[in-house]
C-alpha cells in the first residue's frame, strides 16, 4: 500500500534570495511561512525560505554559500533552468495578465494549449518557467474528429506534423498550381495558429490504423485587421502579413478559405473542421474564399453555400460562404468519433 501524500512543495535553487522572495511575494502574492535566520554578512541574505499562498507551496534555497557566490548569475545555469516550469492554478488568467503587465513584467498574452488549458507563461529572476493556467470551456470542440462516409470508410482531420505539412504543400502545388503560398509561409502561418491547416485522412474504421492522407483544408483565421484587409482587397493570401492572423488562443473574427483539396469529401471535411475548431465558434464566423481553379468554380456553381450570384463568379472572385440550414443541422447531428489524445504535457488542473 503506498504512503499517504497530502501535498507537493518543490524546492528550487536561486541566486539572490531577497530578489526571488520579492518576485514571488510582490508579483504572485506568496507569503513567507518559514525562513532560515537573516544574516548581514557578507551581504544581507538568508539561505532558505518556505513560501505559501493558499494551497500552493514553494521552497527557495540559495544556490551558493554566501562567501562563494559569484558576482553575477551563471548564464548557462540560468538558461538550463528553462527546463523547469512551475504550473499554478489561476482561475482568471486574463486578469493575471493585465495585473502583471501593469506591474512591469514583459509578457506575451495568454494562449490556449491544444489540451484546453489557457496559459500565461513567463520566467522568474533565475530563469525558471512560471505558468498560470486554467482549463477553458470550449463548447462542442472535438479532438481530431472523424466519421464514416458513404463508401463505409472512416475519414478524420487533424493538424499535420512538419513532415506532413511539407507533403501537403506538394499536393497543393500538384492540384492547384505553383501560384500558392510557399512552404515557408505555410509553416509560419501554422506556427502562429494551428487552426490554419487540417489534413484529411481515410482509414477502414475508427481505430484509424493504416490511415492515408487524402486531402487537406486550409483557413486563414483572421483578426479584426485581417478581416478589414480582406474586405478592402489588400489581404495577400500567398504571403499574408502575420499580424493579420489571429494568434493561437485568440478567437478569429473571420475565416478565409486558403486552400482545399478533398476530392469528393470537401463537404464532410468542412464539417469535421467545424467540430475540431468548435461548432459554436465555427458557425458564428463569416467565411470567405477566392476561386482558384476551374474545378473549384464548377463546384461552387453547383453548391448552395455561396452568398454571391454563382453565375457571376469567375476565377479570382472573392465569395462569401453561407452554410445552408440543412448543412448546419447535419453538422450538429452527425456522429463524430474523437481521436486518441497523444501524450501531451498536460499538468493536472482543477475541475
Amino acid at each position: 500500500m503506498p504512503p499517504q501524500i497530502a501535498g507537493l512543495c518543490p524546492l528550487i535553487q536561486v541566486f539572490d534570495m531577497l530578489e526571488s522572495v520579492r518576485f514571488y511575494r510582490d508579483r504572485l502574492g506568496f507569503e513567507i511561512a518559514h525562513q532560515s535566520p537573516h544574516q548581514e554578512r557578507p551581504y544581507p541574505h538568508f539561505n532558505w525560505a518556505w513560501l505559501k499562498r493558499g494551497d500552493a507551496e514553494l521552497m527557495l534555497n540559495t544556490a551558493y554559500e554566501a562567501d562563494e557566490r559569484p558576482p553575477a548569475r551563471d548564464t548557462a545555469r540560468q538558461v538550463a533552468h528553462d527546463d523547469t516550469t512551475l504550473y499554478f492554478a489561476c482561475p482568471d488568467v486574463d486578469g493575471a495578465y493585465e495585473l502583471l503587465k501593469a506591474a512591469g513584467l514583459n509578457l506575451k498574452p495568454p494562449r490556449v494549449a491544444p489540451y484546453g488549458m489557457k496559459q500565461l507563461s513567463f520566467h522568474d529572476p533565475d530563469g525558471y518557467g512560471i505558468c498560470l493556467q486554467w482549463r477553458t470551456q470550449v463548447a462542442n470542440k472535438t479532438f481530431e474528429p472523424g466519421t464514416y462516409v458513404e463508401d463505409g470508410s472512416f475519414v478524420f482531420v487533424r493538424n499535420p506534423s512538419p513532415e506532413e505539412l511539407a507533403a501537403s504543400h506538394q499536393l497543393m502545388v500538384t492540384e492547384i498550381g505553383s501560384n500558392v503560398a510557399s512552404p515557408d509561409v505555410l509553416e509560419k502561418v501554422c506556427d502562429r495558429n494551428p487552426m490554419a491547416w487540417w489534413l484529411l485522412f481515410r482509414s477502414t474504421d475508427e481505430s484509424r490504423t493504416n490511415a492515408e492522407p487524402v486531402g487537406f483544408c486550409g483557413y486563414l483565421p483572421l483578426n479584426a485587421d485581417g478581416f478589414a484587409a480582406l474586405k478592402a482587397g489588400t489581404l495577400k493570401a500567398r504571403d499574408p502579413d502575420l499580424t493579420l492572423i489571429a494568434p493561437h488562443g485568440e478567437d478569429p473574427v473571420a475565416l478565409y478559405l486558403w486552400a482545399i483539396v478533398a476530392h469528393g469529401l470537401s463537404d464532410i471535411a468542412g464539417k469535421l473542421v467545424g467540430h475540431a475548431i468548435g461548432l459554436d465558434l465555427y458557425e458564428s464566423l463569416p467565411m470567405f474564399g477566392t476561386i482558384g481553379t476551374e474545378a473549384g468554380l464548377a463546384a461552387l456553381r453547383r453548391s448552395s453555400k455561396s452568398a454571391n450570384d454563382a453565375a457571376a463568379l469567375e476565377i479570382g472572385s472573392v465569395f462569401e460562404i453561407k452554410l445552408p440550414p440543412k448543412h448546419l443541422e447535419h453538422q450538429r447531428k452527425m456522429k463524430v468519433w474523437e481521436g486518441k489524445h497523444r501524450r501531451d504535457h498536460d499538468p493536472a488542473s482543477p475541475e
